[in-house]
């Protein structure tokens, strides 16, 4: 999208260009969203939950709301983990 010879940034936004030249945004290319202006990886997250200790796996969503963007954590517990600890360390 550059004239020959000119610079180009990569931002990490996936875009498609129409006929008439303007543009969609069509999403990201990696897990990073934005919150209150921050830029977030979604993955230092999800690891930061997985160190907690007796997580087998984590996943972090981004959801819109009323009141902005939410970030939802979900964990699946390692077989014999004691529930109450585990959501205490993650809180």
């Amino acid at each position: 999208f550059s004239r020959a010879g000119e610079r180009l940034y990569r931002t990490g936004d996936l875009v498609r260009q129409r006929e008439d030249g303007t543009f969609d945004y069509l999403g990201r290319i990696d897990n990073q969203v934005k919150v209150r202006g921050f830029r977030i990886e979604l993955g230092e997250i999800e690891a930061r939950l997985q160190d907690a200790g007796e997580v087998r796996e984590a996943v972090v969503v981004a959801r819109d709301a009323a009141s902005g963007k939410q970030l939802l954590g979900y964990v699946v517990a390692e077989d014999g983990a004691d529930a109450s600890g585990l959501l205490e360390r993650l809180r």
